[in-house]
């Protein structure tokens, strides 16, 4: 059972199985697929929802905000710190590029939408400085990748 203002994340890999990252309800971050059930040893801060992507290989990346407002990403090589800290009720978005790098986008604490990349090997994150662009309070940006190296 997932807690209110929580909402799960649905993805369906190359054969049309689902994915999908909620959160139970004593916060832990919970990935269900058809092969089981994956509850992670991590909380999810009340009032966010995580966001969800398969990369190539089927393979899930979750990205979802910390009780202490840090981002992390959840993936099958552990869990790791963007260094990105979300604004209030803000959700991160997350994307997989054609070179299999994450992208996560999210408001941080002045409302200025920032950028995490990964490195190719998903197990290091770099935040990019601050963009120049607001978001209204309590909304999230949403990224989406292209080409090898796009977003």
């Amino acid at each position: 059972m997932a807690p209110t203002k929580a909402s799960p994340t649905l993805q369906l890999d190359a054969n049309d199985n689902p994915t999908i990252a909620l959160v139970h309800t004593s916060r832990a971050l919970t990935i269900w697929r058809t092969s089981g059930v994956v509850r992670l040893a991590v909380t999810v801060r009340t009032g966010t929802s995580p966001a969800l992507v398969l990369d190539a290989h089927g393979d899930y990346h979750v990205a979802f905000v910390t009780p202490s407002k840090s981002v992390s990403v959840a993936s099958l090589s552990g869990v790791i710190d963007t260094g990105l800290v979300a604004a209030p009720n803000s959700n991160p978005s997350i994307a997989v590029r054609g070179d299999g790098s994450v992208v996560v986008v999210v408001a941080n604490t002045t409302g200025l939408v920032q950028i995490a990349e990964s490195s190719l090997d998903g197990l290091t994150f770099t935040a990019s400085p601050a963009l120049v662009i607001t978001v209204r309070t309590g909304t999230s940006p949403v990224v989406a990748a292209f080409g090898p190296t796009g977003y």
